[in-house]
């Protein structure tokens, strides 16, 4: 971990291109993530958005490579180990129809990007403001 925290320090000269840079994306589906989530993938919602988020994303695989595609995504919510009752099932089939019946549009400020330390599904620390440091 300390390794990437130095990585990403490297990484700050070309991450401050971009500190300007609102990102626009699009809401796609309400999808099963490797059976551990449920999550709304997202896309940018045009070619520069496109081009600005690769960019981004190639900064940071030189920190750490993936060895799975670039999804981007909102984690909406961890599946129960222990499932759930059909009331719940169902209010959650609702909500996941009522996501993908409607097109979500929002902004990313890549002012607001930070290095996060991962604590637990819930919480993560703040450690570098990337577009500010």
């Amino acid at each position: 971990m300390f390794e990437n925290e130095l990585k990403v320090i490297e990484q700050m000269q070309q991450v401050r291109k971009y500190e300007k840079t609102v990102l626009k994306m699009k809401s796609k589906a309400v999808f099963n993530m490797v059976d551990t989530s449920l999550v709304m993938g997202v896309y940018p919602a045009g070619e520069d958005d496109y081009r600005r988020i690769m960019e981004l994303y190639d900064i940071f695989d030189e920190v750490k490579r993936l060895s799975y595609p670039f999804t981007p995504h909102i984690t909406l919510a961890y599946y129960n180990v222990y499932g759930f009752d059909v009331q719940d099932a169902r209010g959650l089939e609702k909500a996941v129809r009522q996501l993908n019946e409607q097109e979500i549009e929002f902004e990313l400020a890549v002012e607001h990007l930070y290095y996060q330390k991962f604590l637990s599904m819930n919480d993560y620390i703040n450690v570098i403001n990337l577009a500010r440091h």
